[in-house]
């Protein structure tokens, strides 16, 4: 199944000749949500919405035994490029390069699948693969994610699935997580706009567990800050003094 998956979306031959790129809105969060139930024995995790890689590359470096699919048309979405200002626009020519040249180094786990989100979806159902879990953080219009997560129900109705832009500005998003949740009998589960749907059994367990997992990603975020700031304080003291 993958192989035929990396046959029909295969790399180019030669890394595009672009910079590391590490945009993106995937954080300590995201993390937090992943730490508790990102399946780190998992075999194949399926990806809709991959921007610039920062959230594949996560999963690709937790789970080590995994595939990712990714599945993106890289053309961005609407409720970003409306309005998106020069640091997005100027990422857009060349957004998929950019992607390749971000993961190479994963070349052999990643099979970037350059298409829509629920083609994408049915072309992997129809070839039989099983994912272990799915995040989605494509479009943010509520019928957008609406669709992606009705198909998900259809297709993927037990897998586990997490995503990003749970309420906020994302209201659609938000409306179209809760009403998943509660035909599927489950309930939303919380790391910030970090979000997974648990069955009310595990609603006590993985809530504790995204608790503690995002303390520990906060102050891992902050001991970062910390380093990053003496770093520039040690780099300013060594400069010649006028």
């Amino acid at each position: 199944m993958i192989d035929e998956i990396k046959k029909r979306y295969p790399w180019p031959d030669a890394k595009p000749d672009l910079p590391f790129d590490n945009h993106g809105w995937f954080g300590w969060c995201h993390k937090a949500m992943m730490d508790v139930v990102l399946p780190k024995d998992g075999k194949v995790i399926i990806e809709l919405g991959s921007w610039l890689g920062l959230s594949t590359r996560f999963m690709l470096s937790q789970v080590p035994e995994a595939t990712v699919l990714a599945i993106d048309h890289w053309k961005g979405d609407l409720s970003i490029l409306y309005g998106a200002d020069e640091e997005i626009n100027k990422r857009m020519p060349t957004l998929y390069e950019a992607f390749l040249s971000n993961c190479w180094e994963y070349r052999e786990r990643l099979v970037p699948m350059r298409t829509t989100t629920i083609a994408g979806l049915r072309e992997l159902h129809a070839l039989g693969v099983k994912p272990d879990f799915i995040y989605l953080d494509a479009a943010h219009q509520y019928e957008d994610a609406k669709a992606d997560l009705d198909e998900i129900w259809r297709l993927y109705p037990d897998v586990r699935l997490g995503g990003d832009d749970y309420g906020g500005k994302w209201e659609g998003v938000k409306r179209a997580v809760d009403e998943h949740a509660g035909r599927a009998g489950r309930v939303p589960c919380l790391a910030e706009h970090a979000w997974t749907i648990a069955r009310p059994e595990e609603k006590e367990t993985i809530g504790k567990g995204m608790k503690r997992a995002m303390m520990f990603r906060h102050e891992e975020m902050d001991r970062g800050a910390d380093a990053l700031r003496a770093n520039v304080m040690a780099k300013s003291d060594e400069e010649p003094k006028p």
